[in-house]
């Protein structure tokens, strides 16, 4: 990805499942490619009944693979911003992370990709 004469290498990992770090689906190929990243992402739906959910049981299967995947810098995409029109499900969102970044984004509509973008390049540099 280049930004504003930036560039960061960015790896799309299919998403992990519950059980991932027992071997559930191909959790474990996945997280070994998580292990060699020096920061992460993680893209949740926000029109998802408890989004927060989601991003705890991710955490969770990186900490039971490897611990150290715990302490990386990450980030949160709240997908599907543009279902969100008053930013109801994103504030239930921060209200469950506290101060972990959020950025609003739809993948449909284009909106908050370039600001997805400078907090990736941001947090690449944090590493």
């Amino acid at each position: 990805m280049n930004l504003d004469f930036r560039q960061l290498v960015l790896a799309d990992i299919p998403g992990l499942i519950e059980g991932a770090s027992d071997g559930a689906g191909m959790g474990v190929d996945f997280l070994r490619h998580i292990a060699r990243t020096r920061s992460l992402a993680f893209v949740v739906d926000v029109t998802e009944e408890k989004p927060g959910d989601s991003i705890a049981m991710l955490r969770h299967e990186l900490g039971e693979f490897e611990p150290a995947l715990l302490e990386k810098p990450w980030l949160i995409a709240a997908n599907k911003a543009d279902l969100d029109d008053n930013g109801s499900a994103q504030a239930a969102l921060e209200e469950t992370l506290g101060d972990i970044e959020i950025v609003r984004v739809s993948a449909l509509t284009g909106i908050g990709i370039r600001d997805l973008a400078g907090a990736l390049l941001s947090l690449g540099e944090k590493t």
